[in-house]
């Protein structure tokens, strides 16, 4: 099986800014802003993104299902608002896995993501560096 899936993420209407409250706590390292409630906006201005992806699943036996795929984006964060908080700049990910029904009722699946280290510099001349690496191992049975 092979599947391709083409999507417009419209990050600009929702990644404006970054706003948020919160107290910092009482500790003396705080300093002035021991106790104080605080108040952060940051902008983001993010631009919108289009990502591809593209998968194939081989039944190696009635049994045995091998998967694997990929994703292929530009960086949505523009360099002048990049923070830490925020390094959402991976672009390409990469996926493996299989699937195994050991009966009618029951299957164990596992699966890889992979996404090479971007880096970026951002306004201040801070270089940010993200990657990712994920797996996931399932059983399900149904009743």
């Amino acid at each position: 099986m092979l599947t391709a899936d083409l999507k417009h993420i419209d990050w600009s209407s929702v990644m404006g800014k970054f706003s948020t409250s919160f107290t910092a706590d009482n500790a003396f390292s705080n300093g002035p802003f021991a106790g104080q409630k605080l108040d952060v906006e940051m902008l983001q201005n993010w631009k919108d993104q289009t990502v591809f992806s593209v998968g194939v699943q081989y039944r190696a036996t009635d049994r045995l299902a091998l998967r694997t795929g990929a994703s292929f984006a530009s960086n949505p964060v523009p360099d002048m608002y990049l923070n830490p908080m925020f390094p959402a700049i991976t672009e390409n990910h990469y996926t493996t896995g299989f699937g195994y029904r050991l009966s009618d009722r029951s299957s164990v699946s596992a699966a890889l993501a992979w996404a090479p280290e971007v880096r970026e510099t951002n306004a201040e001349g801070l270089e940010i560096g993200h990657s990712q690496l994920n797996w996931s191992l399932n059983y399900s049975h149904e009743l």
